[in-house]
């Protein structure tokens, strides 16, 4: 599924750890993605081993996919997401709607 989403170029997005779901279907292989940061980058240099480009910023967009570093980027991943599926003015509203 998350190959077919993939292909479909839908958005997909995941917080910290899940990172792994997407570069076990093979989906970060060549392309940019984060994921949990601390512990020395143990986590970071594990995922690099898929043949990802790990870049350490807590929220990487590669495309049509957005990973996270730890649970406190949640928002700002849903965010990026809400960005991709009705635009940044739109997101802009909810946001400061929301407090944000």
């Amino acid at each position: 599924m998350i190959r077919k989403f993939n292909d479909a170029k839908k958005p997909i997005a995941t917080v910290c750890v899940a990172a792994f779901a997407l570069a076990e279907s093979g989906i970060l292989k060549d392309r940019k993605a984060t994921v949990y940061h601390l512990d020395n980058g143990k986590t970071q240099k594990e995922l690099a081993e898929y043949g990802v480009n790990v870049i350490n910023e807590p929220v990487v967009v590669d495309e049509n996919i957005i990973t996270s570093y730890c649970s406190q980027t949640a928002p700002l991943v849903a965010f990026k997401l809400l960005e991709m599926l009705i635009g940044v003015e739109k997101t802009k509203e909810v946001s400061a709607a929301m407090g944000y």
